[in-house]
């Protein structure tokens, strides 16, 4: 039946009809449907679908009731008056009568009546589309209604649903806080509220609109902690609901609606907040008072409740992407030109709020991760995400590591890949980060120099990578400020010279564009205002202004900085400190400025302006007054000069602490890059000249000068250089490299006046003849010095530390002439040259880092040039080369293996020179060398090998290095044609592969010069222990060896490196497994050895150098626990323990001293040996006792 018709019936029933009541219609349509199956059900459905959509109660209610009673009527239940005076019981036996009379169930007139009685609070108090509180007085009535409705609730006479569907329709009368008010009191919660509604769009606006009107009514409102509680529980359920696990979801279905519209709302409110700040919303305005208050809502204590689930945690990082990605419209190019108006000053502070908020959730290494991911994986809003940055590294200083730490990672990835997007998220991070100042990140210009100015840099990989550079840095130029131009050019990234040209034509077009801002390349601020929103500065003003700064320093410190080094600002400021502080005493003044300041000043003047190196007249010392520094820029050049003839100023440079020392130019003057210099190259070079010769070399020491001692000058240049290239990290170094060091930063013309200086000395007359022992070229002086400073030991930092500088040695050694290696012979006689202290540097230190019992090629070159060299001086060429050569192989033999290493590079280039410039064949110990090559190539050929020229182990290392070359396939067989050949030859052969078995573990990456892995290294000592074995020659002296007495040990100690040589016990027992155990139990020195080598392996392992090993457990099976050194110790011992009792009595000699050793090292083997040396002659050497 229809509305209509229903109203009708109501009415009338017809012609002559007499009215009828609601009750008696009923019951005629019940009589006349009774019998119908369903019947009871469908007209209950109808009546419940009538009283819903009946809009008006009190009209419906005056149908049903009839003539006035003295009962109570339905239509009292709906005023909220009633049910403040009536007790709930009988409110509830009155909504049951009537549902009687209607023929509905009660709860569902229950919640009808419970929603009218609402709807009639929420406009009792005037209109409230404008409102979400409540006033105290509809706070009173809703009170006392929800407590009816608890009750009907509680005895099953309330409906949920239906109360949800009639507050929905009367949604604009619905005030929010008695939606809150129905949750907390467990009427009805949000979620079945929200869930209700099925346009999901309307339910969201809704939202939206109420929580916007809670966040503005937030301050105002008399009751702010009952609306700060409404959005506290309301952000709670959203957030619960919205970002639970994917996990809890798939439980049931339905919640996956709720979170939808939870994550809607909340998307919602987040973007309407971002795009008021955009916008630029006032303080105080609506919009304002919502955006504070909802960013509020991210305080950690509104998710006290919630800490047991991760819901908070997934929120916030999900509310931080889309900050970060909100309307990404920026161009990278528009990030360039405007983040310096993104740093954490400038930032709205509702913004910066949100970010310290959202960080308090997530860990630092957490932020950085998910800045990483965003970037790699959005389009971001470049505004946003540099402020992000900015906040993040002010806030949080444990950040500001990992941000750097993630720009390295993003430089290497941009730099393997030539992957523009990470090089430019690197460097708008940078700069972001930098923009805080120094005491949060470096200065760009000092990350710059860090990246880009040694060799270390991921740019100098390739030409590819140098190209790759300087295009983006171009690229750059006519967008960024001048400020980072400027870095670029006073800090330019280190270029291999072949490339320069990328360098130089880079500068040139940031010079050019700097011309066109009209800025100059010195005009860079030492105290940069970064709240300042100009870019471009007056020279003359930014001087003006530093002075005062540096001035303001002084004023609180009593110093001036010695970082201020602009030649502009050392005038100005030495300048106002003479007229400024004239009362102050001269001793007070000279404390006051610095001397770093001073010498600044004297090394700039003098190398900028040639007059200035002119001695002084008495009249031009004259004392100018004080002018402010407000005049152009030019200005300054004559107010240094001024300043430098000024007779007060001339008088503070006679006090020592000012002294420009030669030291200190030197100092100086390596900073200066050629390709940023201000002066040409010949005026450098006519500066250096002068400084070097006419200032320096005859200035007094006293004065900070050398007496007139060219080589005294030479020295203090080398020490010099040698601690700038430790400080510049220029070197190339892992464990696994040779010494190699890349080029040299700074002002590589430096080291081309040693050069220089090295050849004047070389040019005196040669050594007389005398019986005094040569004293040595200066150049070994300062090494031994500066070696003899440094830390001793072998832990991993004494070793960097002492490679890092035997690396600047040798790369000093190589840019020298040969003859600093090998000397000139002496004047009269034919004697051999004086090479003591390059061999003394080779034993001792270069011997050390040495790889396959060799030095590196470029150095062996530089010594048989010197060698060469010193045999064109000589009456006797091929005796001088004799000589030397022969000294070599007692004094120095790794120089022999090392031109036996290279020689077939080596070869070509002495065969010429000799030819060309000593005529006649080659000196017999360099023919020597030949044969010995020839020699070792011949045992791997199929015919007949040559003879092996002595000595044995000379023949020995040029035999192993042809092994190496080869590679196992062809060992076995061309060892077993040696045939006649000497046994020496082959224990030094053995000895030769246990090194490059001890080299193939320290160092397993290969090097060209050796081509065999830890598997063919140990298959190559295998072969030769077998070989020794069949030929029953005794190997067990190379693990005796001593210095004394000038025996082999003599040599070939000094052909291994120390660390090689102690971890011989790893050696000795990785390779017991491939030997014949009973004949070697069988030897005298058997145990002795053994026993020692345990000891001493132990002793390694304690001390922590089997750490460097590599493990060859993990790539072979077979061989598991060689390669390990524990499982390597315990099978040691295992093998003592099993051999001690089968050795011969005569093998107890000799092992006194280690039963005292092995008491602190291992109980057992002392008591096995013990236990064996006190066994009667009759005991069965041969019974195995069981030990496990």
């Amino acid at each position: 039946m229809s509305d209509s018709q229903v109203e009708g019936a109501a009415s009338t029933s017809g012609l002559g009809s007499r009215k009828r009541r609601w009750t008696e219609l009923l019951a005629g349509r019940v009589k006349r449907q009774m019998y119908s199956p369903g019947t009871e059900q469908k007209l209950q459905e109808s009546a419940v679908h009538l009283l819903r959509r009946h809009l008006n109660l009190n009209d419906l209610l005056l149908e049903v009731e009839g003539a006035p009673r003295k009962t109570l009527c339905l239509n009292q239940l709906i005023d909220p008056e009633a049910c403040t005076n009536l007790s709930s019981s009988l409110i509830g036996s009155a909504l049951r009568d009537q549902a009687s009379r209607l023929g509905v169930p009660v709860a569902v007139l229950s919640s009808r009546m419970v929603a009218s009685s609402i709807t009639q609070i929420c406009v009792s108090d005037g209109e409230p589309s404008h409102r979400v509180l409540l006033s105290a007085e509809q706070r009173k009535k809703l009170s006392s209604l929800l407590e009816v409705a608890r009750y009907l609730l509680a005895h099953s006479m309330f409906s949920r649903f239906s109360l949800c569907q009639q507050l929905w329709e009367v949604q604009g009368s619905l005030l929010l806080e008695v939606v809150w008010q129905l949750h907390i009191q467990n009427v009805v919660s949000f979620q079945e509220l929200l869930e209700s509604h099925a346009d999901t769009q309307a339910t969201v606006a809704w939202l939206f609109r109420n929580l916007c009107l809670l966040c503005e009514e937030m301050e105002a409102s008399l009751y702010s902690d009952i609306a700060s509680a409404m959005l506290s529980d309301l952000v709670q359920m959203f957030v619960l609901r919205g970002f639970q696990k994917n996990s809890d979801l798939r439980r049931n279905a339905e919640p996956e609606q709720m979170g939808q519209l939870a994550c809607v709302v909340l998307q919602r409110m987040l973007i309407f907040a971002l795009e008021a700040l955009a916008a630029g919303m006032q303080d105080g305005s609506p919009q304002h008072k919502v955006v504070k208050c909802w960013f509020g809502v991210f305080c950690g204590r509104t998710y006290d409740r919630m800490i047991s689930t991760d819901s908070p945690k997934r929120f916030f990082s999900h509310t931080l992407t889309q900050v970060l990605t909100h309307k990404p419209v920026l161009r990278v190019s528009d990030a360039v030109q405007m983040q310096k108006e993104w740093s954490f000053a400038k930032t709205h502070p509702l913004l910066t709020g949100l970010y310290r908020r959202l960080f308090t959730m997530l860990s630092p290494e957490e932020l950085v991760g998910h800045l990483q991911e965003v970037l790699e994986t959005h389009e971001v809003n470049w505004r946003h995400v540099l402020s992000c940055v900015s906040t993040l590294v002010i806030c949080l200083p444990e950040a500001q590591q990992l941000v750097k730490d993630w720009v390295a990672r993003l430089l290497a990835r941009a730099f393997e890949n030539c992957d523009l997007d990470s090089m430019v998220t690197a460097f708008l991070v940078v700069r972001q980060a930098a923009l805080e100042g120094p005491s949060v990140f470096p200065s760009y210009a000092d990350w710059f120099q860090a990246s880009f100015g040694s060799s270390r840099g991921s740019h100098c990989c390739s030409k590819k990578t140098l190209v790759f550079l300087f295009k983006f840095l171009s690229d750059l130029v006519p967008f960024e400020a001048p400020r980072y131009m400027q870095a670029h050019i006073l800090h330019p990234p280190l270029v291999p010279s072949k490339y320069r040209s990328l360098l130089t034509d880079y500068v040139t077009l940031a010079k050019t564009r700097l011309a066109d801002l009209k800025v100059s390349l010195e005009n860079m601020g030492l105290y940069e205002d970064l709240s300042s929103a100009r870019d471009v500065t007056e020279p003359h003003s930014q001087a003006h202004q530093d002075v005062e700064k540096a001035i303001a320093v002084f004023e609180h410190t009593g110093r001036i900085p010695s970082a201020v080094m602009e030649a502009r600002f050392c005038t100005a400021v030495i300048s106002y400190s003479l007229c400024k502080y004239s009362s102050l005493s001269r001793d007070t003044l000279c404390g006051c400025l610095s001397p770093a300041l001073v010498k600044k000043f004297q090394f700039i003047i003098l190398r900028l302006f040639p007059e200035a190196r002119d001695p002084l007249c008495p009249e031009d010392t004259a004392d100018p007054p004080w002018r402010p520094l407000c005049r152009p820029s030019a200005d300054w050049q004559q107010a240094a000069l001024c300043l430098w003839k000024q007779r007060t100023f001339r008088e503070l440079l006679k006090e020592k602490e000012f002294h420009l020392t030669y030291r200190d130019w030197l100092r100086l003057e390596l900073e200066i890059q050629p390709e940023v210099d201000c002066l040409s190259d010949t005026e450098r070079w006519d500066f250096q000249q002068w400084a070097l010769h006419e200032y320096f070399l005859p200035k007094p020491s006293a004065a900070g000068g050398c007496d007139g001692d060219l080589q005294v000058a030479c020295a203090v240049l080398v020490d010099v250089l040698i601690d700038f290239r430790q400080s510049s990290r220029s070197y190339n170094y892992s464990e696994n490299s040779d010494l190699v060091l890349s080029g040299c930063p700074g002002n590589r013309d430096i080291f081309s006046r040693l050069q220089e200086m090295a050849a004047g000395l070389e040019q005196g007359p040669a050594a007389p003849r005398s019986c005094s022992p040569p004293q040595g070229h200066f150049l070994f002086g300062v090494f031994r010095r500066r070696l003899q400073a440094l830390a001793s030991g072998w832990d991993v930092a004494a070793r960097l530390q002492r490679q890092r500088e035997l690396l600047v040695y040798k790369w000093i050694l190589l840019g020298l002439p040969p003859s600093v290696v090998v000397g000139r012979p002496q004047a009269g006689r034919p004697a051999a040259p004086d090479c003591t202290e390059f061999f003394h540097l080779v034993n001792s230190e270069l011997r050390n880092f040495s790889h396959g019992s060799a030095l590196t090629h470029d150095l062996t070159v530089h010594f048989f040039r010197g060698l060469l060299n010193a045999c064109s001086q000589s009456g006797d060429p091929s005796l001088t080369a004799d000589l030397v050569l022969t000294a070599c192989q007692t004094e120095c033999p790794l120089v022999l293996t090392s031109a036996l290493l290279w020689w077939p590079r080596l070869e070509p280039e002495l065969r010429s020179r000799w030819r060309r410039c000593l005529q006649g064949p080659l000196p017999q110990e360099l023919q020597r060398l030949w044969e010995a090559q020839r020699f070792g190539r011949s045992c791997l050929l199929p015919d007949t090998a040559s003879p092996a020229p002595g000595p044995a182990w000379l023949s020995a290392a040029a035999l192993y290095f042809e092994i190496q070359r080869a590679g196992k396939d062809r060992v076995k067989s061309q060892l077993e044609r040696l045939g006649c050949q000497g046994e020496e030859l082959l224990v030094v052969l053995f000895f030769f592969s246990l090194m490059g078995l001890l080299s193939s573990h320290l160092t397993p990456h290969r090097r060209p010069h050796q081509a065999v892995d830890t598997p063919k290294a140990l298959d190559i000592c295998a072969e030769i222990l077998g070989c020794l074995e069949k030929r029953r020659v005794s190997w067990l002296v190379l693990f005796q060896l001593t210095e004394t007495g000038g025996g082999l040990g003599h040599v070939l100690l000094r052909l291994a490196p120390d660390q090689y040589v102690r971890l011989l016990p790893f050696a000795f027992y990785s390779l017991l497994s491939y030997s014949d155990e009973d004949a070697l139990i069988g030897e005298d020195a058997f145990l002795h050895v053994a026993v020692d080598m345990y000891l001493k392996l132990i002793h390694l392992f304690v001390a922590g150098e089997t750490s460097a090993l590599s493990t060859v457990a993990s790539r072979s099976r077979e061989r598991r626990g060689q390669g390990d050194p524990v499982g390597l110790i315990t099978e040691a011992r295992r093998f003592l323990l099993r051999s001690i009792p089968r050795c011969p009595k005569e093998s107890f000699s000799n092992v006194a001293e280690l039963l005292a050793t092995s008491a602190d090292w291992d109980p057992d083997v002392r008591a096995a040996l013990l236990s064996r040396q006190q066994a009667g002659p009759d005991a069965d050497l041969y019974r195995e006792p069981r030990l496990f």
